[in-house]
């Protein structure tokens, strides 16, 4: 046979349903907060982003150093030559895929797989690594022409 209890609680802890749905507020916020520091806490320990929350697709300037900064995923925005790109972060992954005929320059700021530069075709994709050295090394690539 099983025992019931009946636990009356303290009268401090006994909230009228706004007062309750005050407190859940105030708890929801907090746990924003600490969400928040917990990613800057990430960042500053390992020195790196995390995630992107969103995977938009941005695209790249027509540029030989283009910003990847806070991306993830970007199509080709022009048919520039592109030899290094700007702000990357440690660890950080990108994906390139291209929208135009593009050549990616392997040598000083880019390492690419049989150290020969990527002659991208339309569709073609290319995933690059940004390690402490703030040098892009390839972890891997598709030819889909």
């Amino acid at each position: 046979m099983s025992e019931q209890f009946n636990i009356d609680l303290p009268r401090r802890f006994q909230y009228t349903e706004t007062e309750q749905s005050k407190k859940d507020a105030e708890l929801g916020d907090y746990l924003n907060k600490l969400s928040m520091q917990l990613d800057e806490m990430f960042k500053r320990m390992f020195n790196r982003v995390s995630e992107p929350v969103s995977w938009t697709v941005r695209t790249l300037t027509n540029d030989a150093t283009p910003s990847v900064g806070g991306g993830r995923l970007f199509l080709t925005g022009g048919t520039t030559t592109i030899t290094d790109f700007d702000d990357g972060v440690l660890g950080q992954l990108i994906t390139i895929i291209a929208e135009h005929a593009i050549t990616i320059t392997d040598g000083t700021n880019i390492f690419l797989s049989g150290s020969a530069n990527f002659v991208m075709a339309i569709t073609d994709t290319l995933t690059l690594m940004c390690k402490a050295d703030n040098k892009w090394y390839e972890i891997g690539r598709s030819d889909n022409t």
